[in-house]
């Protein structure tokens, strides 16, 4: 198990660096689009010049290599839980403890869900932003994709941010308590995931609704 850990482990480290490549391509041509705006840019007091465009290359380029980074991430838990092992680890945060293949199992849904609502958003955005920046240029297919899928990244790291926030929260007392009343394992797991998924529920839904549409918005 340590070995093909390890082995995993090296894979990844390669792997991640090497997302940058196609989120920089993407985000290269996503740019060159974005040309007659960039050159509004350039034309502000202090003669930005180039600038403008680097730093919009270089931090689209990170967005549309989050999910090349999502699906690498996802393949090497899968890899982790299906490798022979003699031993059933087990995953434990504050509140107690469960199988890690469980514990795989639950983030892996929630970042499905996550993606899954944020393409959904992401297709009304796009829709809306379509041929403002250049109308006699769209984006082509993949680039849809990648702005899409860069969208539903932006929404898991949201739900991993929260999420991760109230299960591995310090409140030391906390452990006393769960444990004294018999909560702490798979109970005091299951409570920590549903006191996660609530507050989830509670941000989206408080936020949500004093959020605009995006249909009844209108782009100056």
């Amino acid at each position: 198990m340590f070995a093909t850990d390890e082995l995993l482990t090296g894979i990844h480290s390669v792997l991640v660096p090497l997302a940058l490549i196609p989120g920089l391509w993407i985000a290269g041509r996503i740019v060159r689009r974005a040309g007659p705006w960039l050159a509004r840019l350039r034309g502000l007091p202090g003669r930005a010049g180039r600038l403008p465009s680097l730093v919009l290359w270089l931090a689209l380029g990170s967005l549309f290599a989050s999910p090349v980074i999502d699906i690498v991430d996802l393949l090497m838990s899968f890899f982790l839980v299906l490798a022979p092992s003699s031993e059933q680890p087990r995953f434990s945060i504050l509140w107690g403890t469960a199988p890690y293949r469980l514990h795989i199992f639950l983030t892996t849904l929630l970042l499905l869900a996550s993606y899954g609502l944020g393409i959904w958003s992401g297709r009304a955005l796009l829709a809306t932003l379509r041929g403002r920046l250049s109308p006699d240029d769209p984006p082509t297919g993949i680039e849809k994709a990648f702005i899409l899928l860069a969208v539903g990244s932006m929404a898991s790291n949201f739900t991993k941010i929260l999420v991760s926030g109230i299960l591995g929260v310090q409140v030391f007392a906390l452990y006393g308590i769960l444990y004294e009343v018999g909560l702490y394992g798979r109970a005091g797991y299951a409570a920590g995931w549903a006191l996660a998924m609530l507050t989830l529920i509670l941000v989206i839904l408080v936020i949500g609704s004093r959020l605009p549409s995006i249909q009844d918005r209108k782009m100056p």
